[in-house]
């Protein structure tokens, strides 16, 4: 029995792996609202980070949802595709 749960635990690990794609640091969020862009919610992920969550407005964008963190130090935002 240990061994049957041990081996289910270690399959939901191994199989919870996604991928995202990685829009870059060339943009912000500002651009991506103004590509038609709508801002579904903000939250600090920690003192002096924002996370940003986009979602298209249903246009010509391939990625329906971004998600951006904006780091208030070194003024940089990145951006990510689920």
């Amino acid at each position: 029995m240990k061994k049957l749960l041990l081996i289910t635990l270690i399959s939901f690990v191994w199989c919870n792996v996604s991928l995202s794609e990685s829009l870059g640091v060339d943009k912000t969020v500002n651009d991506y609202l103004k590509d038609g862009y709508t801002l579904h919610s903000t939250n600090i992920a920690s003192e002096g980070y924002y996370l940003y969550h986009l979602v298209s407005r249903g246009g010509s964008s391939r990625v329906p949802l971004i998600s951006c963190v904006y780091a208030i130090k070194n003024n940089n935002t990145i951006c990510w595709a689920p």
